[in-house]
């Protein structure tokens, strides 16, 4: 378009201001993606250092991209100080997929990893934008949601669980097959009972044995 005008103007024709509109828009438009790339890449960086920084602490798990044990204590002192202050009800539901020993024999290591990935992402997909979801244990895998909720909404939680759940081994083409269920435990918070976050993650724990 440079040349065009050019030759219009050594032509002698007249060299119309649209042009040089269109000619600077383009730049404009360039130097402004850039801008908004640079701070993309400036965000992306912080994010990569910030996910390093948890990975070192104990507090996230790169495999699952779940918080941890350490950051569940860490956590749920937080939920149960908000519970003391403003008497909002809190509530764990904790989750472990069912007879999961024997299916480690059956499955083989690849397969195994694939249930605990679609386990996982299945319990992340399902909770709401304030419940937190971590993975407590991956040797015999345990999740474990925390939420601003009473007993009877966790629950509807935990059942909003297992249907994304049976959702994604619908479509999972190697795990469909196989006869897989969630084990399922929900406690709420309560002061009377419970001394703080470790006691509150046992209870969660404990009540995995009455979902028979």
């Amino acid at each position: 378009q440079a040349l065009y005008m050019l030759y219009q103007n050594m032509t002698g024709g007249n060299v119309q201001l649209e042009l040089a509109y269109w000619l600077l828009i383009p730049v404009l438009l360039n130097l402004a993606f850039y801008a908004m790339t640079t701070e993309m890449r400036v965000l992306q960086a912080d994010n990569d250092e910030l996910r390093e920084a948890m990975v070192e602490h104990g507090a996230f798990d790169q495999e699952t991209k779940l918080r941890t044990t350490v950051s569940f204590l860490e956590d749920a002192g937080v939920f149960i100080e908000t519970n003391k202050r403003f008497n909002i009800p809190v509530s764990v539901v904790v989750i472990r997929i069912r007879y999961f020993s024997d299916l480690q024999n059956m499955l083989g290591t690849t397969r195994i990893k694939e249930l605990v990935k679609l386990a996982s992402d299945s319990i992340n997909h399902a909770t709401r934008d304030n419940d937190i979801s971590y993975i407590l244990n991956t040797d015999n895998p345990t999740w474990a949601v925390l939420l601003y909720a009473d007993v009877a909404g966790a629950n509807v939680a935990a059942q909003r669980i297992r249907d994304e759940f049976q959702t994604e081994l619908n479509k999972n083409q190697s795990l469909r097959d196989v006869d897989l269920q969630l084990r399922v435990g929900v406690t709420g918070w309560d002061l009377d009972k419970l001394d703080g976050p470790n006691a509150f993650m046992e209870a969660g724990i404990k009540e995995l044995e009455y979902d028979v």
